[in-house]
């Protein structure tokens, strides 16, 4: 197994990255608490309303995925909200809601 893949090296709270990707590479953090990736993807995802299924899963993501895994997951969530359509004005040929 090659040494970047290794949990051996923690993050803690002040040092977890805060931008999430691109990643054109495996991301550098090796260990983040399942806890810490939970809250992480849930803050993500606030706003968004869940089901039960749907946070039973995003448990078992954040538990069972390596940490690389995690935050490549959560950078794709955070730049899709971000790249979400905006609502057009009437001005610029938007409708009415």
């Amino acid at each position: 197994m090659d040494t970047p893949s290794l949990p051996d090296r923690r993050v803690t709270a002040a040092s977890a990255p805060a931008d999430h990707g691109p990643y054109e590479h495996q991301p550098p953090e090796t260990f983040i608490a399942p806890a810490r990736r939970t809250a992480m993807l849930a803050q993500a995802l606030a706003g968004v309303e869940l089901g039960t299924w749907d946070e039973r899963i995003l448990a078992w993501l954040a538990h069972w995925s390596d940490t690389p895994t995690s935050l490549a997951i959560l950078g794709l969530v955070e730049r899709a909200r971000q790249a979400r359509p905006r609502p057009q004005s009437q001005a610029e040929g938007g409708r009415p809601c």
